[in-house]
């Protein structure tokens, strides 16, 4: 089964410490999590505090409480709810949890990674309801890939394949996007390929 700490430690590279890029529809961020989405986030009032040193952004991102919040936020926000525990092939795991992150997680989520990994899924031959909700018939469609490398790297490539749909499709719907495709484009290959 998926190691959430090593997906985690992936997840952390690609998202890197603390910014506040005008250009990003998030705004301020820290390690991923946008202060505009997730303003409830309890780790934002020790970044505040910590935004007083001149050492900042360095020390909030060495600061072990800090670290500690992001990791407890990514389970529970993403990791928990993409069932990355009962995923067993870790690769897939990562790569959900990473599409999770960036485009949601489920049912209300149209792009969400549980509707890409069943319409993936049902590419490859499976017969799921593509509900968003990844359950006992997802993960056993999981489960019928086994350890096969090709079957991997199919489902792998149509995973890559929606999301670089979807960001072609953001950045036409809006140009001011257009500054960030490159970057995501970057990311949405070195994890799937």
């Amino acid at each position: 089964m998926a190691d959430f700490i090593a997906a985690l430690k992936k997840l952390a590279e690609a998202e890197g410490g603390y910014a506040n890029n005008p250009n990003d529809k998030g705004g301020e961020t820290f390690k991923g999590i946008s202060r505009k989405y997730h303003s409830d986030w309890p780790g934002w009032k020790r970044v505040d505090l910590l935004k007083t040193s001149p050492d900042f952004p360095r020390i909030a991102e060495a600061d072990p409480d800090l670290t500690g919040a992001v990791g407890v936020f990514y389970r529970v926000e993403y990791w928990n709810r993409i069932k990355g525990d009962d995923i067993p092939q870790q690769e897939i795991a990562e790569y959900l949890f990473d599409t999770a992150v960036n485009f949601g997680t489920g049912p209300t989520d149209p792009d969400g990674a549980s509707i890409y990994l069943q319409s993936a899924l049902n590419e490859m031959g499976a017969t799921l309801t593509v509900d968003g909700v990844i359950g006992p018939a997802t993960l056993s469609a999981l489960r019928t890939l086994g350890s096969a490398a090709s079957s991997r790297e199919l489902l792998m490539w149509k995973l890559t394949r929606r999301r670089l749909v979807y960001r072609v499709k953001a950045c036409l719907a809006d140009r001011s996007q257009t500054a960030n495709l490159l970057g995501w484009l970057r990311r949405d290959l070195r994890l799937g390929c």
